[in-house]
């Protein structure tokens, strides 16, 4: 039986090479052997022995067995003078270590806000506009890092913000489509970037206005910023919203609060869509997060927002629309909000109802609450619906509802009003069997409850519909 043959030992190389998994070729990794003294002198900051072998013809910009060049290694050991020197025998700033990402010694310099060191860079002619192999410059790799004082610093030596290379975002979109608050006020000190604020396409951005876009970007920690250096917040989208009603559409209560503050036209008509008033978005907020409505329509209330404004597309109140869509958890406190800042209860929409007609279409759990804040606030038992002529009491009675019936009995229901089919609540009663236990009261006089008298409702809707900025008045 034949001896095994010894197993063959790799050299140097062979080791290094398996080690590095071919990232680096032969030839660059027989030439950082070679080199290994000269990037030793660096490590260890013997700037006489560095300059020795820059004297004997050592390549300054070549990589070492660590994958970069002697211009990254005087950076990641903060030696400065090493920096210093290394630059003035022309060490070249923009060359890539050899690693994932491709880090050039101006990336290392941002990361670590090695402030002394990008000053050396401008001191000895570095053109800091320069793009590197990603196409970057140093502002757009300073906002990339979030890094607000050397922003500073690149656009008081003349960095333009608004320059972008292929495939990039300029450094202003950048910032705003991170969030990045300091970096935008850095960036805002510019007078480009001042005078553009309203042209968001100079940032290589959609036309879209820039209050928009930051909600979209999820950025609306910028609005601040934005508004101290006057942007528009009244501006319209294509979609005809302002800022508010964008933002009360996303829930974005704080932005929303920003912009009441400063002054945003609580009352503005939308010049496309559904054609909601900030109310009205408040009071369907279709896709809210978790945010409290009744704040939403304090804040807006409080600071001029009108409870009776009537919407583009159905011509109805917030209330209204608030009823109808049934769209918002705490929907009895928002009545409660509304009504407090005296919304009109007796007004039609464009589908020919009254908030009470909407509310009695709710759930039971909030039906009854609901239905009897309304009536205590005025509103008429007796308004038809346009289109059939049925009033509250006609449905109640058609549902069978003792409870509905006997409150709006005692707020001045009349059991002898028809509908366009000549009906009356009381015939409509009298054909159900067995006969229904308010048939008595139908029958008889209403019921007056406590200090409401049975016109009470009308003569306070009345009163409250007079001022009605335009409502679509009951006849």
């Amino acid at each position: 039986m034949s001896e095994k043959e010894p197993k063959k030992k790799k050299n140097l190389f062979d080791s290094l090479k398996d080690t590095f998994n071919s990232f680096v070729d032969e030839k660059n990794l027989e030439q950082g052997l070679e080199q290994s003294g000269f990037f030793r002198a660096v490590r260890l900051g013997r700037i006489d022995e560095v300059v020795q072998y820059l004297r004997d013809g050592q390549d300054i910009n070549a990589y070492g067995l660590s994958r970069q060049t002697a211009l990254h290694t005087a950076v990641s050991k903060n030696n400065l003078e090493m920096f210093e020197t290394l630059l003035k025998n022309n060490a070249d700033p923009f060359l890539p270590a050899d690693d994932t990402y491709g880090t050039t010694v101006i990336d290392r310099i941002i990361s670590r806000d090695a402030h002394e060191m990008l000053a050396k860079l401008r001191k000895y002619g570095v053109d800091l506009s320069k793009t590197d192999q990603r196409g970057e410059t140093a502002l757009y790799k300073a906002v990339e890092q979030n890094k607000p004082e050397i922003v500073r610093e690149l656009l008081s030596w003349g960095a333009d913000p608004l320059w972008t290379g292929k495939g990039q975002m300029t450094p202003v979109m950048l910032a705003m489509s991170r969030g990045y608050v300091e970096v935008v006020e850095e960036l805002l000190q510019h007078k480009a970037v001042q005078a553009n604020l309203n042209h968001p396409e100079a940032f290589g951005m959609t036309k879209e206005p820039l209050m928009h876009q930051i909600l979209e970007f999820g950025s609306e920690e910028l609005a601040p910023v934005l508004l101290k250096y006057g942007i528009d917040f009244n501006v319209y989208n294509d979609d005809g919203l302002t800022p508010l009603q964008n933002g009360i559409s996303r829930g974005e209560m704080k932005y929303v609060s920003l912009l009441a503050e400063k002054g945003a036209d609580m009352n503005a008509m939308p010049s496309a869509g559904e054609g909601y008033l900030p109310l009205h978005f408040a009071c369907d907020p279709w896709r809210w997060k978790n945010v409290n409505t009744t704040d939403v329509l304090r804040v807006l209330l409080f600071t001029g927002a009108d409870p009776n404004i009537l919407d583009k597309k159905d011509n109805a109140t917030p209330l209204s629309i608030l009823l109808r869509k049934d769209n918002v958890a705490d929907i009895s406190g928002c009545v409660d909000v509304l009504l407090t800042f005296d919304a009109v209860t007796n007004v039609y929409d464009n589908h020919g109802k009254t908030p009470l007609l909407y509310a009695m279409d709710l759930d039971r759990q909030k039906m009854e609450g609901i239905v009897e804040k309304l009536l205590e606030a005025g509103a008429s038992p007796n308004f038809p619906e346009k289109d059939t002529g049925k009033t509250p009491l006609h449905y109640a009675v058609l549902r069978g509802d003792d409870w509905l019936v006997e409150k709006l009995m005692e707020y001045g229901g009349k059991p002898l009003q028809k509908d366009k089919n000549g009906d009356t609540p009381l015939s409509l009663a009298k054909k159900q069997t067995p006969a229904p236990a308010y048939l008595a009261a139908l029958q008889g006089q209403p019921r007056v409850a406590g200090n409401a008298p049975a016109d009470a409702g009308v003569q306070q809707a009345q009163a409250r519909t007079k001022r009605n900025k335009g409502g679509n008045r009951p006849r």
